[in-house]
């Protein structure tokens, strides 16, 4: 266990009611001079007449912002995004909702992955024996060549079960 580390992305998921992004399908990169950018990168889920933004939040500004009340972010995430549209009608966040991943007992994040200095097939291999011949461990985390992928977490919960 003390090779595998763990880190957290958040997700903000916002909607408008007009694209203030035009007709722009896929990833929008939100570019500032300040190093200080909670906001980076957002992808557009546009259909139909909803209009939806989904922003990553990772690291230390995913923490910082998962203590915040959903109103507070909100309007920190409106203040910022009108800095690149110059429009507050075009800014006006129709519905919002944040993940906290961090925050779920369950999982105290969104991602684990193998520390530097350790091998990933080492880690799986050891990891993958049952504890005490009763109980397995299984998840993303588990895959011998492909953790952090949902994918996985399926594919270790196979290999228990059979």
């Amino acid at each position: 266990m003390q090779s595998i580390g763990n880190g957290v992305v958040n997700k903000i998921y916002v909607s408008f009611e007009k694209p203030f992004w035009g007709n722009r399908k896929g990833y929008i990169n939100f570019v500032t001079k300040s190093q200080l950018n909670r906001y980076p990168v957002g992808f557009v889920m546009s259909e139909k007449n909803r209009h939806i933004l989904c922003i990553f939040v990772s690291a230390s500004h995913s923490v910082e912002l998962s203590k915040w009340s959903d109103k507070d972010v909100k309007e920190d995430l409106q203040r910022f995004l009108r800095k690149f549209t110059f429009s507050k009608e075009e800014t006006t966040i129709r519905d919002f909702r944040m993940t906290r991943w961090h925050q779920e007992e369950n999982s105290l994040g969104s991602y684990s992955f193998v520390k530097v200095g350790h091998d990933q097939e080492e880690a799986s291999a050891v990891l993958r024996k049952p504890l005490g011949g009763k109980v397995w461990l299984v998840g993303e985390h588990m895959h011998p060549t492909a953790n952090a992928c949902a994918h996985a977490a399926f594919e270790t919960g196979v290999w228990a079960a059979e």
